[in-house]
């Protein structure tokens, strides 16, 4: 469960300066799938995250989530164009 609260603490701390910590709780609720990610990186710390993989992709979404609720976008990369 560490990897989750350092993962989240790390966003909101950084990233989201200013925007307040409920952007993150807010973005969960809404993206559920998140949550068996999380558990699943718990559960088996020492196992590799790749771009590739299941978990990778729900991390990416949910960051693109929470600084857009309304994206379509499942790629970083795409949504930092369309953003920014």
């Amino acid at each position: 469960m560490i990897q989750h609260q350092v993962f989240l603490v790390s966003l909101c701390s950084l990233a989201f300066f200013g925007k307040g910590k409920t952007i993150a709780w807010e973005s969960w609720k809404s993206f559920p799938n998140l949550t068996a990610a999380l558990v699943d990186i718990a559960v088996h710390p020492f196992i590799p995250i790749d771009e590739g993989s299941n978990n990778f992709s729900l991390l990416e979404r949910f960051v693109i989530l929470m600084y857009n609720k309304t994206s379509i976008l499942e790629n970083i990369n795409e949504a930092r164009m369309d953003l920014f």
